[in-house]
């Protein structure tokens, strides 16, 4: 007598897969990159997890470049879409980025936020990079010491502000490429490191 055919009614929930550490530690780490986006000549800075997006401008061409350049004492924001469910963070966050002054040593603060209805509140404890007129590579270490939660419709920011006499340029493109003349900023590749608290 042959065996019967039993179909399930209902399929198997999704699958998610963690790194041993990330379970370890519970959470799980999300890469963001910064971009430029234009829209009805409109500019704006956004946090993407798309890596395949390429800002096709070289530095100096028009505003829509793979650098940003940061004015004197001036503060630019770069956020990730509204969140669609509730998220939790907390642990370190990491900022990694090539960056160069216009002259002399400037002074770069560094900051995560969460904007929600409007209202911004701090999410990292602000962190304070130095940058000089040669282009380097940096690694800035974002604590996030009490657990911050997101509802759903929250935006994640990543704040730059320099508080100095000077513009400080670094990249804007995912996929890293060179900026060119007229700045010296040899991978335009900027990336935001968020440790998501995982439900397991």
């Amino acid at each position: 007598m042959p065996v019967p055919i039993v179909y399930r009614k209902s399929a198997e929930g999704a699958i998610a897969t963690y790194s041993y550490l990330d379970i370890a530690e519970g959470t799980g780490i999300a890469k963001f990159y910064l971009a430029q986006s234009v829209a009805t000549a409109t500019l704006s800075q956004i946090l993407t997890g798309d890596s395949t997006m390429n800002t096709t401008e070289e530095a100096g061409g028009s505003t829509l470049g793979r650098i940003y350049t940061l004015s004197p004492a001036g503060t630019i924001n770069f956020d990730l879409s509204p969140f669609n469910t509730p998220k939790r963070i907390k642990g370190t966050g990491y900022f990694d980025f090539e960056a160069v002054a216009e002259s002399g040593t400037r002074l770069l603060k560094i900051q995560i936020k969460k904007v929600s209805g409007g209202v911004e509140t701090d999410v990292s404890s602000e962190v304070i990079v130095s940058i000089g007129t040669a282009s380097d590579r940096f690694l800035a270490k974002l604590p996030i010491t009490t657990q911050i939660n997101f509802a759903k419709g929250d935006i994640l920011r990543l704040s730059l502000t320099s508080s100095d006499d000077f513009n400080i340029k670094f990249g804007t493109d995912p996929q890293g490429n060179s900026a060119g003349a007229p700045v010296a900023v040899n991978d335009t590749k900027s990336t935001l490191s968020v440790p998501f608290a995982l439900d397991l």
